[in-house]
């Protein structure tokens, strides 16, 4: 019997590099996360320092009533979010209690102030997991509200297009809108977004969606994320008029302003709560409108009545949560 020559050791494997090749794009990803949220913040930052000191602080006239009918607006746009949501998770299976809804709606919104953009969507799904939504329709759930809110979005922000200060600064605004737009009126298509659904699922190894949503499932909590839009620009409005004679001719525009910066927020995956990319669309729409020093003004204040809302809602969601009943109702 003659001795086999020792095998030459080979190579890593693709199995083996995975785990490692996985480490790497999640280092590369966090640093180029950290060098766009620091750029953009350096570029806002020095627009809202350079217009704060422009500011004439003996002629602003302070109402904290106004701001007060901000926040309130700020609620009521998220309690019209909650039964938008609702709504689409009607039209998925079967319906869950107000209780249930505002846990998840307003739970999850509080982690998009944490970097990377997961924690909310992993929060959502959990929440929909303990009220008795399989994992796919959680899913399929999760994706569809993005697509809605990312919609109306765009749908309330196309008079900036047609604006004529707007076209000065960004002439190519409308082709970007128009293909957004687009991409999310056929993203919501029952045969495409069906067809996209099961494909990441089966690559997640989940079940695939048992049923996706007729179009005109939709409509419901379209037209209610519509209304969320409009009470967007309603708060943006007040905020404005809180610190300037602000007339309300102007909350159309606002309205639409709100819209894009809440979307652009939203499109920013690199930067929590959209923070500095919100602001600076404000600076960019509401300048033309409001002048430099009162923009800048009306981001910070337009800022922190967010902040507040969220966490009102989100506190009341907590204790929604602790005396929900787990559950779903049979359509």
């Amino acid at each position: 019997m003659t001795d086999q020559p020792p095998r030459e050791s080979q190579g890593p494997t693709s199995e083996s590099m995975a785990p490692a090749l996985i480490q790497h794009h999640q280092r590369v990803w966090g640093a180029a996360r950290v060098i766009l949220v620091a750029a953009v913040l350096y570029f806002v930052l020095h627009a809202l320092v350079r217009r704060f000191s422009a500011v004439s602080w003996g002629q602003v006239q302070f109402s904290p009533y106004f701001l007060a009918a901000a926040l309130v607006s700020a609620l009521l746009m998220r309690l019209v979010g909650m039964a938008a949501y609702r709504f689409l998770i009607a039209s998925f299976c079967g319906r869950l209690g107000w209780q249930q809804v505002s846990a998840i709606a307003w739970i999850p919104a509080m982690a998009k102030y944490v970097p990377g953009r997961f924690a909310g969507v992993v929060g959502a799904l959990w929440l929909l997991r303990r009220c008795g939504v399989s994992a796919a329709v959680a899913a399929g759930v999760v994706v569809a509200r993005t697509a809605l809110v990312v919609l109306s979005g765009f749908m309330v922000a196309a008079p900036l297009t047609l604006w004529e200060p707007m076209r000065e600064r960004l002439p190519l605004a409308w082709l970007l809108y128009g293909a957004t737009l687009g991409s999310s009126i056929v993203c919501l298509h029952p045969r495409c977004f069906g067809a996209v659904a099961n494909l990441l699922l089966r690559r997640l190894g989940r079940e695939r969606l048992a049923a996706v949503p007729r179009l005109r499932d939709y409509g419901v909590p379209l037209f209610l994320t519509l209304c969320r839009r409009m009470l967007a620009g309603v708060e943006l409005w007040f905020v404005a008029r809180a610190i300037a004679q602000v007339p309300l001719q102007v909350a159309p525009m606002l309205a639409s302003a709100a819209a894009l910066a809440h979307t652009a927020g939203l499109l920013a995956f690199f930067a929590p709560a959209g923070i500095g990319v919100r602001e600076g669309v404000y600076l960019l729409v509401l300048g033309p409108l409001l002048g430099p020093s009162p923009a800048a003004l009306v981001a910070v204040l337009a800022r922190l009545v967010d902040v507040c809302g969220d966490l009102i809602a989100g506190g009341a969601g907590l204790l929604a949560l602790r005396h929900s009943p787990q559950g779903l109702t049979p359509p």
